[in-house]
């Protein structure tokens, strides 16, 4: 995952998935007449209305020594995972938030490493790499330390999801390094969970049914669509009319949420029940992601507007809806909320914003306003 702010084009990147495109918001300064008057058109479309929802803003503070930091998923105690960053493209150190406190998960060798989602029981999941970066593992925390789950065989390997029930889901290379392919750890046994006909997939997210979400190449290595798993067997949900697509959640009726190139070359958020592709659309711009659906329906992620300025998006059945216009105004003055990470049940969201007034990058959580 890329994530570009405004301004300082911050970019994280962890654990490999397929070639896809990095979404960086003008430069701070004077926008053209013309886009800014078609985004606030948008913005104002896009808008909750009087009388909506609001959501109160929660800033997760970086680990010290970090001066920015990601959310990534939350559980229902509201324990918040992610990682602080220094920016730049450097790798970071996966973090864990009990309230607005940020608590290191540590590595064993103190590499770098992310934490990319947390059960229930606060079990969390994610990967780790020795000092510079070099190598990826796939890591579960019990506590504080990484336990290393194992690879099918190579050397890399990351973990994107695990459920209640300790399922965890992600990728690893075969032997020889040839070939990753998405993987199903039960305890420290990994499973291989095969592929469309291509040399790689990679498994996103996994719900309380063991039901499994993610991508994979097919034959001839010539695209990659996004893919479900029951048990071994990869189902390909197919696009919007476009070469590719992915996906990145799912909820527990089996309803998956991702990307989808369209006909017309843009790519746009997309919603799967059952071989349906539904295309979410955008809050204005040519592209947009689906990272999250909740058990009722709710979907988060992130769109352009039509200055291509990146914004976190909440959709309620097709309709899209900037989280920005949530914000109090005096937060929609210092705040711009770039991306939407998860979602749970309750409503509350978690992402990473971008502050205008000191240039950095903070996770947050969304919770509704009483």
């Amino acid at each position: 995952m890329n994530i570009n702010v405004e301004s300082e084009a911050v970019e994280v990147t962890f654990a490999p998935r397929p070639s896809g495109r990095t979404v960086a918001a003008p430069r701070a300064g004077r926008l053209p007449l013309l886009p800014l008057l078609l985004s606030a058109i948008a913005l104002c479309a896009a808008s909750p209305g009087a009388g909506a929802q609001r959501y109160v803003l929660t800033v997760l503070r970086p680990l010290s020594g970090s001066p920015h930091s990601a959310a990534q998923s939350l559980n229902h105690a509201g324990q918040v995972v992610g990682w602080s960053y220094a920016g730049g493209g450097q790798a970071g150190r996966a973090t864990l938030w009990n309230g607005p406190v940020p608590i290191e998960l540590r590595t064993p060798d103190g590499g770098v490493g992310a934490a990319e989602d947390i059960n229930d029981a606060g079990q969390v999941v994610g990967w780790t790499s020795g000092e510079g970066g070099i190598a990826s593992r796939a890591a579960r925390w019990n506590g504080p330390v990484s336990t290393d789950l194992g690879t099918l065989g190579g050397t890399l390997a990351a973990a994107s999801g695990i459920n209640n029930a300790g399922l965890v889901v992600g990728w690893s290379f075969m032997a020889g390094d040839v070939a990753s392919h998405a993987t199903l750890w039960r305890g420290p046994l990994p499973t291989d969970l095969g592929t469309l006909g291509g040399t790689h997939s990679a498994a996103a997210a996994v719900n309380e049914a063991g039901q499994v979400a993610g991508w994979s190449l097919l034959t001839g290595d010539t695209a990659y669509h996004a893919t479900l798993w029951r048990g071994s067997a990869p189902t390909d949900l197919g696009t919007l009319g476009g070469p590719r697509s992915q996906a990145f959640g799912i909820n527990n009726a089996g309803h998956v949420v991702g990307e989808s190139d369209t006909r017309e070359g843009e790519s746009h958020a997309t919603l799967w029940k059952g071989a349906t592709a539904v295309d979410l659309g955008t809050l204005g711009g040519t592209l947009s992601r689906a990272v999250s659906i909740n058990n009722t329906g709710q979907i988060v992620g992130w769109s352009t507007d039509p200055a291509q300025v990146t914004r976190a998006a909440l959709w309620r059945g097709t309709v899209a809806s900037d989280l920005n216009s949530y914000l109090a105004p005096a937060d929609r003055a210092v705040w711009l909320l770039t991306s939407a990470s998860d979602i749970d049940d309750r409503g509350r969201i978690v992402g990473a914003a971008f502050n205008r007034a000191i240039r950095k990058t903070y996770g947050y959580v969304l919770s509704a306003a009483p």
